[in-house]
């Protein structure tokens, strides 16, 4: 799952460029939110990101 650090984006829009999902949106205040039903993972927006504010959030890590 990824997410988008809000404090590193300067909301340049490359991510949503770049996802081949259409799954990262444009919010009303210039932000971009990944659509967590459509994102597959796949990493392009973080490969892509050229700020480095696409952060992967690794479930269920620690499960024994």
């Amino acid at each position: 799952m990824f997410f988008i650090d809000q404090s590193i984006c300067t909301q340049c829009g490359e991510c949503s460029s770049n996802c081949p999902f259409e799954s990262i949106s444009e919010q009303d205040d210039g932000s971009f939110v990944i659509d967590a039903k459509i994102c597959t993972d796949c990493g392009e927006c973080q490969l892509n990101c050229p700020f480095d504010a696409i952060i992967e959030k690794e479930e269920n890590k620690e499960r024994a």
